[in-house]
């Protein structure tokens, strides 16, 4: 068994404030600490944890002159073994600096690996990435199982693949987080749901970079132990099938579309996180990818409907009419105050479309909330816009029990009074399009 040292993990990625609590050193004030090398009456050894720094990670003791790494501080606490000393003879004191190495490994691993003579070939050309403590405890692995020897099995590509397996479910699980979250708790302000998307992304940034690390070694072991190129190529592309990704939409039509009762063709349109873009852009995102997989082709349609929310302001529903997918516009408005304001606002914005060659406004349909003087002000709204109220929806326990029971109405009470309004108001809508009932 051999054992490689990465002392670069040691030096940079252990932060040396840790190392001073491990050691025990009396701390001052923010980043002084009294020095190991004498006794302190007031505090000569300070830390630099500036990132920015040139001696960012590195300690000093302006009283004795030293200085140096995470390694070089506990060499001189455990040891009083100055830098000076050490460099003047470093095979001198070679078993003391090992010990060093040792003890930052109980509490920092990732820094040594073992390997028998067989393996030479796969470190010798392909070094495991270093992965720093709170990363694996993250993924849920105390230890780097490629840096140990140990732990699982002797191919170094087998533990690769284990490692990145980790590695891609918790990503997975980072972006379902926030959406998560933000669905659970609907009453969180805009600036909660930023904060809450941002963090979650800065954390899914971290964890990825270690993710291409772990997946570089994983082929490049691959492609020194079965000394196959063809079969590490197939399995490359195995791979990029079943990984997912934030950027690229690898996805078949059917990943889209679910058929519903009376084979009605159905697809989610979905949309932007919550506080973080408007809704017109997921509406034509999945009108675009529809045509580009070839949806009405394969479908073939006889009536298209888009339901989309009458958000005037970041033009949702204007989304179809204006990239050609719709002919006409209906509103669908019960006869409550702000559900006629937001009624009058889009059937303004479609008459500021009509000389545009845009779908027109087909008329306006009203689904009764049984509110004080509602037909009439469906009907003067209807007059306002030269349009017509060309079906009505009674309020009805039953639409609200079918949702319950996971069906549409018609298939939950087909012979009901409220499944008979919905086909008539469907032969309304045709007679308004110029088109028959489909057989």
């Amino acid at each position: 068994m051999k054992k490689y040292i990465n002392y670069d993990f040691y030096k940079e990625e252990i932060p040396i404030q840790d190392v001073c609590e491990l050691l025990g050193l009396e701390q001052e004030s923010h980043n002084k600490y009294h020095s190991p090398l004498h006794t302190d009456v007031h505090a000569s050894l300070t830390i630099d944890t500036n990132e920015n720094s040139k001696y960012y990670n590195k300690w000093r003791d302006w009283s004795f002159q030293e200085g140096g790494t995470v390694i070089d501080l506990v060499l001189a606490t455990k040891f009083g073994i100055t830098p000076t000393e050490y460099w003047k003879n470093p095979e001198k004191y070679r078993d003391q600096h090992i010990k060093c190495i040792e003890f930052l490994n109980q509490y920092y691993p990732g820094g040594i690996v073992y390997y028998n003579e067989g393996d030479n070939k796969v470190l010798n050309e392909n070094n495991p990435p270093i992965i720093p403590k709170e990363i694996l405890k993250a993924i849920g692995e105390k230890y780097n199982p490629l840096t140990d020897y140990h732990l699982t099995t002797d191919s170094y590509s087998d533990r690769a693949e284990i490692l990145l397996d980790k590695f891609q479910k918790y990503e997975k699980n980072l972006l379902m987080y926030a959406n998560r979250v933000l669905g659970d708790f609907p009453e969180l302000d805009i600036k909660a749901q930023r904060i809450i998307v941002k963090k979650t992304m800065k954390q899914y940034n971290i964890i990825h970079e270690y993710t291409e690390k772990v997946q570089d070694f994983y082929f490049k072991a691959m492609e020194i132990e079965y000394e196959n190129i063809d079969f590490v190529k197939e399995e490359q592309d195995l791979f990029k099938e079943n990984s997912i990704s934030i950027k690229e939409n690898d996805f078949e039509l059917e990943d889209m579309v679910r058929i519903g009762f009376g084979g009605v063709v159905c697809v989610e349109a979905g949309g932007p996180t919550p506080g973080m873009g408007c809704a017109g852009r997921g509406i034509i995102t999945a009108l675009e990818k529809l045509k580009e997989k070839g949806a009405y082709e394969v479908y073939q349609p006889d009536v298209v409907l888009y339901d989309v929310l009458g958000d005037v302001v970041c033009g949702g529903f204007t989304m179809p009419m204006r990239k050609g997918y719709a002919d006409q516009v209906f509103i669908i408005t019960s006869g409550e105050n702000m559900a006629i304001h937001a009624g009058a606002n889009i059937a303004m914005a479609v008459e500021n479309f009509k000389n545009r060659g845009y779908a027109s406004l087909g008329g306006i349909i009203l689904n009764k909330r049984e509110v004080p003087r509602e037909e009439e002000k469906v009907r003067e709204l209807a007059e306002d816009f030269h349009t017509q109220i060309i079906g009505r929806l009674d309020r009805s326990e039953l639409v609200m029990e079918a949702e319950e029971a996971g069906k549409v109405l018609l298939e939950y009470a087909p012979d009901s009074q409220m499944a008979e309004e919905y086909r008539k108001l469907a032969d309304q809508i045709l007679a308004v399009c110029g088109e028959e009932r489909p057989c």
